[in-house]
C-alpha cells in the first residue's frame, strides 16, 4: 500500500482472535493446479455506524483477474454480512505503488480506480474520507 508494509501490523491483524478468512479454491482438471487458491477476503465483524463486515483484505490470483473471482468472493461476503444481520461492508481502499492487487470497498480511502470500477460494477456505494 502508499502507507508501507508493516509486518507487525499484519500479523496483528491477520492473526487477530476475531478475524475471519473466506478462500476460494478453484478446481481444475490438471494434477499440478487442483484445488489452487483462486482469491480470498480476511474479514470481521464490528460495532463501527452500527453491525458491520469489515472487510481488511480482498485478493483474486492474478489468472482469475476479469473471470468473476472477485464478484464471487464479495457476493459470498454479503451473503454472509445479510446472514448474520449486519447492515453494511466497509473496506478501505488503498494506492499500491506496484504491481498492484486490488482491495476492494464501500468506505474507501486513497482512490484505487480499479477497485472503484470493481464496486461499482458489484452495486456498492464508494465513500471518499
Amino acid at each position: 500500500s502508499s502507507f508501507g508494509w508493516n509486518v507487525q501490523e499484519k500479523e496483528e491483524e491477520v492473526f487477530h482472535p476475531d478475524g475471519r478468512l473466506m478462500v476460494l479454491f478453484l478446481d481444475s482438471h490438471e494434477p499440478e493446479n487442483r484445488a489452487h487458491v483462486a482469491g480470498f477476503c480476511s474479514f470481521r465483524f464490528e460495532q463501527d455506524d452500527g453491525d458491520i463486515i469489515y472487510c481488511y483484505e480482498l485478493h483474486v490470483e492474478r489468472s482469475g483477474r476479469g473471470n468473476g473471482v472477485g464478484g464471487l468472493l464479495m457476493a459470498h461476503l454479503e451473503t454472509t454480512a445479510r446472514i448474520w444481520g449486519m447492515s453494511k461492508i466497509f473496506l478501505t481502499c488503498l494506492n499500491c505503488e506496484r504491481n498492484p492487487v486490488p482491495s476492494f470497498g464501500t468506505h474507501t480511502q486513497l482512490a484505487n480506480p480499479g477497485a472503484f470500477a470493481f464496486y461499482t460494477r458489484h452495486g456498492q456505494v464508494n465513500h471518499h474520507a
